[in-house]
């Protein structure tokens, strides 16, 4: 009975972990494929999070009071001085974003809204594009799973 409870709470950790770091469905079953588990065990649990994830994400967040926020809108504009006395054929764009989120905390009914705004040139933007797509990479990786596990 007690290594059941043990197999459980075991289990319920695994997926209460990947729900709390927003894990993808291929994430998570790269974490479980490096824990040496049989192949049907990891096609089981990758199911169960792939079909309980939101509910346990909502679970956790309200246990540790903590909010998520949440995509609402992203408005952009580019600025660009198309030519002066001065700097001729020297155009240097000049891009403004504002990302609108949102935050459901539990003892409100109404979710809060925060915009956050930021001016970049061309040479950031594409650096912020970059180094993105390099973090997007690298959360994929077994390496990276491993020390979401551990930290949290």
């Amino acid at each position: 009975m007690e290594q059941m409870e043990q197999a459980v709470l075991a289990i319920a950790k695994i997926l209460m972990d990947g729900a709390k770091v927003e894990m993808s469905a291929h994430a998570f079953r790269l974490v479980l494929n490096g824990m040496a588990l049989p192949e049907q065990h990891v096609d089981v649990l990758a199911q169960l999070y792939e079909a309980h994830a939101k509910g346990i994400r909502e679970c956790v967040s309200r246990e540790t009071g903590t909010s998520l926020l949440h995509y609402r809108n992203l408005e952009w504009r580019i600025d660009l001085e198309l030519g002066t006395r001065f700097h001729r054929n020297k155009p240097k764009p000049i891009v403004t974003l504002r990302l609108d989120t949102s935050t459901q905390t539990s003892g409100a009914t109404v979710p809060q809204l925060q915009s956050t705004c930021l001016r970049v040139d061309y040479d950031g933007l594409k650096m912020m594009q970059q180094q993105l797509e390099t973090a997007l990479k690298e959360v994929d990786s077994v390496h990276c799973s491993r020390i979401q596990r551990y930290m949290y």
